[in-house]
């Protein structure tokens, strides 16, 4: 027979002498201070974030500059390649001035979709008109590619790259989450110190 030796459980608070705590309390003043560091890091990291998400779609617009002036492409795809710029324009335009509003955050409804209840935004309708382009651009491309007898790859990818920036934008857009004074205030104690 095999004896098992086993360690005692120990509470991490079992380490320290009685009456000696780990925490420090933090006053009024300190929570207020900590409350506020909080929310000014979360605005610079929304505001950075804001802008890079608002500069994929106009990178993304590099790819089509040498498609518009390639001379085997028809007036046609050349028309198709210019509804796409300016689709991704207007994906960098609402995610730069999108209706983010720290009342629709509290709302649970974050992000480029969200409208203050009772208000309408003439933004949102800008979005909505983009995401049918970007449907219809994805839709066209898919049935142009599949009804030739060779593949474009290169047509394809530049008709769903608006739709595809897009998502990835809406995606960005529901994850910058801003911090909630109101639940920190809350969250604060009376400090009870000497």
């Amino acid at each position: 027979m095999a004896a098992t030796l086993r360690k005692t459980f120990r509470y991490p608070d079992d380490d320290q002498p009685h009456g000696l705590d780990n925490r420090q309390e933090l006053d009024e003043e300190e929570q207020d201070k900590l409350i506020q560091e909080l929310s000014t890091k979360n605005d610079a990291q929304n505001a950075f974030y804001n802008l890079v998400f608002t500069i994929v779609p106009l990178v993304a617009t590099i790819a089509y500059i040498p498609a518009i002036f390639s001379s085997s492409v028809t007036a046609g795809t050349r028309f198709i390649y210019i509804i796409c710029i300016l689709s991704l324009s207007t994906t960098a335009y609402v995610m730069k001035f999108g209706p983010f509003d720290s009342e629709v955050y509290r709302l649970g409804e974050p992000g480029v979709l969200a409208v203050q209840e009772g208000k309408s935004d003439p933004r949102s309708y800008l979005f909505y008109a983009n995401t049918a382009v970007c449907a219809l651009l994805s839709l066209q491309s898919w049935y142009m590619s599949s009804s030739q007898g060779h593949d474009d790859h290169q047509g394809l990818i530049l008709g769903i790259l608006p739709g595809v920036v897009l998502g990835v934008v809406v995606v960005a857009s529901r994850s910058l989450i801003e911090v909630d004074i109101g639940e920190l205030e809350k969250l604060k104690y009376e400090y009870k110190g000497a």
